[in-house]
């Protein structure tokens, strides 16, 4: 195995000094070439050491580079942990009055197949009509009953608008209630195409039907 060792070189009247290290973290050792060595190997030696010292710099520089990624990634991480504190806190202030057996009565939303964000607002709706709710608690509730992948898209997202009618209408819109590979199956199996039916509108009511959010 060849390792390739860092090299400098100094010009006197009677040699050329060549210094070199054999192994990291070691002092520099020193050899002393004749000056009248071959040009082209001479040549060879100094392009060998100006590699070298561009490989070094090359390295340095995606070393930096990287660092700097994982800094600012870092800062991502703690401005997001921040997030969610910050919104635990609002959350913890705003349901200060709020029936915690009612909230906790109120089905956790996760946005999987099958779930209906806008079902899920209703019944949410629902609770915080008879309990009294105003739209910001309605919100902060909303919040603390989320997991899942709506939870991602709640910190992704709807943590950008705290208006609780825009809040809700987004959440229904980016989960609307979907079929499952067999559900659709079932689906197909029972809606036949009609006679003189165009295929347009048998698929067109099949999208309907599957895509139906009560």
């Amino acid at each position: 195995m060849f390792v390739r060792c860092p090299l400098s070189f100094r010009m006197s009247a009677r040699s050329l000094e060549m210094s070199y290290v054999s192994h990291p973290g070691s002092k520099p050792e020193q050899v002393n070439v004749p000056v009248n060595m071959d040009p082209d190997l001479a040549q060879a030696l100094a392009n060998f050491a100006n590699g070298a010292a561009q490989d070094r710099a090359q390295y340095q520089g995606r070393h930096d580079a990287l660092m700097n990624l994982l800094a600012a990634q870092q800062q991502e991480s703690a401005a997001l942990r921040a997030l969610v504190t910050a919104q635990q806190q609002q959350a913890g202030a705003a349901l200060a009055h709020v029936n915690n057996a009612v909230v906790e009565s109120i089905p956790m939303f996760e946005g999987k197949v099958g779930e209906s964000g806008r079902h899920w607002v209703r019944i949410l709706n629902q609770a915080g009509d008879v309990e009294g709710w105003t739209n910001a608690q309605k919100r902060q509730v909303a919040v603390r009953r989320l997991g899942g992948i709506a939870l991602q898209w709640h910190l992704q997202s709807g943590a950008n608008n705290p208006n609780w009618q825009n809040w809700s209408n987004a959440l229904g819109t980016n989960f609307t209630q979907r079929l499952s590979p067999s559900e659709w199956y079932k689906l197909i199996e029972e809606r036949v195409q009609k006679a003189g039916e165009p295929g347009i509108a048998w698929v067109g009511e099949l999208a309907a039907r599957g895509g139906h959010d009560e």
